[in-house]
């Protein structure tokens, strides 16, 4: 809601003004906003005094005529308002939007009422500027999406960061000097503050009107549920690149549906963006996004799709990535094999297989490992009978980490009964 349209700026203005004891006169005459104020009279400021008298100053002040000074200077104020929003809708300026400070002040407190579980202080009270773009996306109608790096919170607005100087062409074909305020970013790097991003980007919609935090909140649970859903086998977690491909497709078809505006109906309740929001959050193709994908496709190797391992567990995306360390190696002994066998007959190298011939070609090495002298009378294999790298027990073996796997063996401790990811070197 914009300032002209706001009516706790209006009872703010009152208030500095001192004519809150009047404010029972003006509702009585349905004047709640500057909007509303600004044509109270058919006479603009400067025009016929007589007219001003006969429809503001006799209704609001009969005949005491000690505040009407005041008045003039609230209708004033008021017009002036009033015929700025006229132009701003016909010119189609692109001045950024900001929300009448004691508009959003009234309407966080009468959130902060409404719900419960938590205070919208601190990590969950969403900065100015992100309630001014939900708000810029309810007076344009144009709905534009807002990235999670964006839901920042009002503590980063505190620190005094000075503005950037830019260049930028006017509508009159001239380079001007302009000032670009500054934008905090969110910190997204890890689950919890995601949440918290989350979060303040519902609380932010439903201060600006836009929509109601429990809307949007619901669809954010969605997408947490989804995220945190144990895959079947076969299957990788679902990613947060595929819960963003699906936050992203509700907002375009939110875009889609509000081509003719975002505000409310006609004796609706709702808006229109939060009846589209909630229809998009069930489309098929959205949901489909957010499908678990088969393990080794590109979506399920990134290194975004596991959430944080357990402590002292290996984490999947390092195991994933030495398990593709080993696939490269297979790939190359298969490649020099081939070469081998386009310069070598493939009879004889056959026969050799058979007769034992060449530097042990077609024989298994069976013999044992030689343990260095430390390791001697220590566990050498896991359980399922895997070798234990000697490097990593002696602490020198940078082709894994502790708990994965390398070419030599698991890097896990080779002291019996351990078998912790940590080397026995310094810790035995």
């Amino acid at each position: 809601m914009s300032t002209v349209d706001s009516k706790a700026a209006f009872e703010q203005r009152l208030t500095d003004l001192e004519l809150q004891d009047l404010l029972p006169k003006f509702t009585e005459l349905k004047w709640l906003t500057f909007g509303d104020f600004g044509f109270a009279s058919s006479a603009p400021p400067g025009g016929d005094a007589a007219t001003f008298e006969a429809e503001v100053l006799k209704p609001l002040l009969g005949e005491q005529r000690v505040l009407a000074a005041k008045v003039r200077r609230l209708y004033a104020q008021s017009y002036a308002l009033a015929i700025a929003e006229t132009e701003h809708a016909t010119t189609g300026d692109d001045k950024p939007v900001a929300m009448n400070a004691a508009e959003r002040e009234a309407r966080r407190a009468l959130l902060s009422e409404r719900l419960s579980g938590f205070s919208l202080a601190g990590a969950n009270d969403p900065s100015n500027k992100l309630i001014d773009r939900m708000a810029a996306i309810l007076l344009k109608s144009e709905v534009r999406y807002v990235e999670w790096s964006k839901c920042s919170e009002r503590s980063q607005e505190l620190v005094d960061i000075p503005d950037v100087t830019a260049l930028k062409v006017g509508k009159d074909g001239l380079v001007h000097q302009a000032f670009i305020p500054h934008d905090p970013s969110a910190d997204c790097s890890t689950d919890l503050l995601l949440d918290l991003c989350w979060r303040r980007r519902a609380l932010a919609a439903d201060v600006a009107g836009l929509c109601s935090y429990e809307c949007m909140h619901n669809w954010h649970e969605v997408m947490k549920a989804e995220y945190l859903r144990a895959p079947p086998a076969g299957f990788g977690r679902v990613t947060l690149a595929q819960c963003k491909a699906a936050d992203e497709e509700v907002w375009r078809l939110v875009a889609a549906s509000c081509r003719t505006g975002v505000g409310k109906k006609p004796g609706a309740i709702r808006t229109r963006f939060e009846e589209a929001f909630n229809e998009a959050t069930r489309d098929f193709g959205v949901r489909l996004r957010m499908q678990p994908l088969p393990r080794g496709s590109s979506s399920s190797a990134s290194s975004s799709s596991f959430p944080p391992a357990p402590p002292g567990q290996p984490r999947p995306d390092r195991e994933l990535q030495t398990l593709r360390n080993q696939l490269n190696q297979a790939r190359e002994q298969n490649s020099n094999l081939k070469r081998k066998m386009s310069t070598t007959s493939g009879v004889n190298l056959v026969q050799d297989w058979k007769k034992g011939k060449g530097k042990g070609k077609g024989k298994k090495d069976n013999r044992p490992r030689q343990a260095p002298a430390e390791l001697r009378g220590k566990q050498l294999t896991t359980s399922n009978g895997d070798n234990i790298c000697y490097s990593f027990n002696l602490g020198g073996c940078p082709d894994a980490a502790p708990g994965e796997r390398c070419p030599k063996g698991w890097h896990v401790c080779a002291e019996p009964g351990c078998g912790k990811a940590h080397p026995i070197r310094g810790n035995h």
